[in-house]
């Protein structure tokens, strides 16, 4: 379990979305896996319509005991004219366009999505040279679908 102290700024970290879908967990920086939900083959973050296959049970996303498995397909939700609703680590929750909560090409910018606030262009910390691209691919996708 990791210490609320290691977050240096928490009224710069995102916390809590909206999805079109009821995954318990987005990597906003992963290009998504190529799923089969009901026969439709779909992106698993970067789908419109949101796709959950009948194996799912409830909005908790609980597989049913057979056949077991619960795949979904969706976007992170911007449908406020495209504009999300974000939750920060220290409680507020603010209306951002998706583009706007990381940071840009070259570094600047503030990443709200590393408890440090690190860019996705920073392979140091871990981040994968695709990153920034699909985190971008991403987010852009949520903020183009509600437009």
């Amino acid at each position: 379990m990791r210490r609320i102290s290691l977050i240096t700024t928490p009224a710069q970290l995102i916390q809590v979305i909206e999805t079109t879908v009821s995954a318990t967990r987005i990597s906003i920086d992963f290009p998504g896996t190529n799923n089969n939900v009901n026969g439709v083959r779909c992106n698993s973050i970067r789908t419109f319509p949101p796709l959950q296959s009948s194996t799912c049970s409830g909005p908790s996303n609980t597989p049913i005991p057979s056949p077991g498995a619960c795949t979904y397909c969706g976007s992170l939700f911007a449908g406020h004219n495209a504009i999300g609703n974000f939750l920060f680590a220290d409680g507020h929750v603010k209306a951002m366009k998706p583009l706007a909560t990381i940071n840009a090409d070259n570094g600047s910018g503030t990443n709200l999505w590393d408890r440090e606030g690190k860019p996705f262009t920073d392979l140091s910390v871990g981040y994968a040279a695709a990153a920034q691209t699909n985190a971008k691919a991403n987010l852009a996708f949520a903020q183009q679908i509600w437009q």
